[in-house]
């Protein structure tokens, strides 16, 4: 026997077939010579690509002899064959015999992504976790990352439903069931599962920030108030609040997001990403001054990637107008993400306090790594000739591109703005209503044409139409809420004019909507405020011609 065993090896090896290892080493009371005889047929027949028999061979001696180590080789023989439903029947008969076979756990993971049903993997599974309901927990873990990631998010969920079915005490399951719920769009589902789960583990970090997860993608402000909720029970669970950190950010709200990342800087002070976090919302919330001097904290404390921190020293630098600190620091960056960023913002700056050519002699020695920053040099070119007076050059830069890509939102949108200021409205007309054919809610586009007639004085309703169209897609634009206003002030509807922009104004104090504001104010007999208006805006944005031009006009 032991000669047939090693000559058995070799044939194996030779034809591209691992043996067995239990073939040599364990031996095994069960496999009498008759069933080594159809063992031998099964290799044999695998060997010569006679996989129908191989495979029939092997899993009848499975099912005969319940031996794992058959079962796992007759598994193997039907992958090899891409047979998988004949896989699923002979893994089902592995995993019956041994639960915790690690080999067995990676098929299993694996045909997860072949086209066997759902159906037929959840039985294979569902027989599997019966046989071990000690380890239904770690069994569930393991089986989350593969489910997870199949392609059907659909297909995922299914599956998901039918094993977790008889396992609704088991918190490891409605884990897996809300996160398939959630990536199959089924939010409900989702947070029906993962808040039973919390019923189960309230201290679960993970499952608290599903459920965050879960609810900032439907209902925002429930998010914020989940967290909160939890935080109070749980202080010092930092993942969570980190969450919180995080969707406060994406709701805007930076104030808060920065208490909270500053609370998790004292638990964790040696973090220099969050610290960075902490410098960043400072940045955002325009306090320059604290945002500088905890960059410059996490440069000297040799964070990991510098030129990051310089890219951000010089945003910190040139919103503050302080041009040559701005391209200091740029110029410090050298490597890395922001490098091509840098760049951009250096020929930027460049143009803007030197001179145009070596600005453009900057971006044109960018090389671009992708389509995005392809647009993005073109736009950067186009940026710098609108701003040093080049108009006609911006635009028949966007003219020329066009010819290649005449469908392009952007360049359509972006010329169309080009030609207001070129009075060709015959082109601002064309693009715009091009614009909104190819994207129906792009709100700009019904904004810019509607303005681009009311600054005309022609087709006024036809221009309020479309302001109010573009405010039905977003109802909280301070700029579209200001365009309503203008054109109800042109068509001499003076209280309706002073209601939106006053709206505008509270949301932003853009000097534009200031001149607007101003001056419905003047024409509504409100003359006093009209000028504490002008005055506050103009100490503020002492250069914007349009606001002096409205001034100067009645206050000469």
């Amino acid at each position: 026997m032991r000669f047939w065993k090693k000559s058995l090896v070799v044939t194996l090896a030779l034809s591209g077939f691992a043996a067995p290892v239990w073939a040599v080493n364990e031996p095994n009371d069960l496999l009498t010579p008759e069933r080594m005889f159809e063992f031998f047929i099964g290799e044999i027949a695998a060997q010569r690509g006679q996989f129908d028999i191989a495979i029939g061979e092997m899993t009848d001696l499975a099912k005969d002899t319940k031996d794992p180590r058959i079962a796992q080789r007759a598994t193997e023989m039907a992958l090899y064959a891409k047979r998988y439903h004949a896989a699923i029947e002979t893994l089902d008969l592995w995993l019956t015999e041994e639960p915790n076979a690690p080999e067995a756990h990676q098929i299993l993971s694996a045909l997860l992504f072949t086209n066997v049903s759902a159906d037929e993997l959840s039985k294979v599974i569902k027989d599997w976790l019966a046989t071990n309901p000690s380890g239904v927990e770690a069994m569930f873990d393991g089986l989350t990352p593969p489910i997870v990631q199949m392609h059907d998010t659909q297909e995922a969920y299914q599956l998901t439903k039918n094993i977790t079915d008889d396992y609704d005490q088991s918190p490891a399951a409605q884990y897996l069931l809300s996160i398939t719920a959630f990536q199959a769009g089924h939010p409900d589902d989702a947070l029906s599962a993962v808040s039973h789960l919390l019923d189960l583990r309230g201290d679960l970090e993970k499952a608290a920030m599903l459920k965050g997860q879960i609810l900032g993608h439907t209902h925002p402000q429930d998010a914020l108030d989940f967290y909160q909720q939890y935080l109070n029970q749980y202080p010092d669970t930092q993942n969570v609040r980190l969450s919180y950190a995080r969707e406060l950010v994406n709701q805007k709200q930076f104030q808060k997001a920065r208490d909270q990342f500053v609370y998790l800087v004292k638990k964790n002070p040696r973090n220099t990403d969050i610290k960075l976090a902490v410098a960043l919302l400072t940045l955002q919330l325009k306090d320059y001054g604290v945002a500088i001097n905890q960059l410059n904290e996490l440069l000297s404390q040799g964070f990991s990637d510098p030129s990051a921190i310089h890219y951000y020293l010089g945003q910190a630098e040139e919103e503050q107008k302080h041009w040559q600190l701005a391209l200091d620091q740029y110029a410090q960056v050298k490597e890395g993400d922001q490098y091509f960023n840098s760049q951009i913002r250096l020929a930027l700056i460049t143009a803007k306090q030197k001179n145009l050519e070596t600005g453009l002699d900057i971006i044109h020695r960018l090389h671009a790594q992708d389509d995005q920053q392809i647009e993005q040099l073109f736009f950067s070119e186009e940026e710098m000739r609108r701003d040093a007076g080049d108009l006609q050059g911006a635009f028949n830069l966007i003219d020329h591109a066009l010819k290649h890509q005449p469908e392009n939102v952007n360049m359509l949108y972006e010329q169309a703005i080009l030609a207001d200021r070129l009075n060709r409205f015959d082109v601002v007309q064309d693009n715009l209503k091009r614009v909104i054919a190819l994207r129906p809610n792009y709100a700009q586009a019904y904004n810019a044409l509607g303005y681009s007639m009311t600054e005309r004085g022609i087709k006024l309703d036809e221009a309020k139409r479309l302001i109010e169209k573009a405010l039905t897609i977003t109802p909280d634009d301070p700029f579209i809420l200001d365009s309503l206003g203008w054109v109800n002030y042109r068509l001499g509807n003076n209280v309706d004019a002073l209601h939106a922009l006053k709206q505008a104004y509270a949301m932003q104090e853009d000097p534009e909507i200031a001149a607007h504001l101003g001056e419905v104010l003047w024409k509504s007999d409100n003359q006093d405020e009209a000028r504490t208006i002008w005055q506050k805006s103009l100490l503020l944005h002492p250069d914007n011609s349009a606001l002096k031009d409205t001034v100067h006009r009645f206050i000469p």
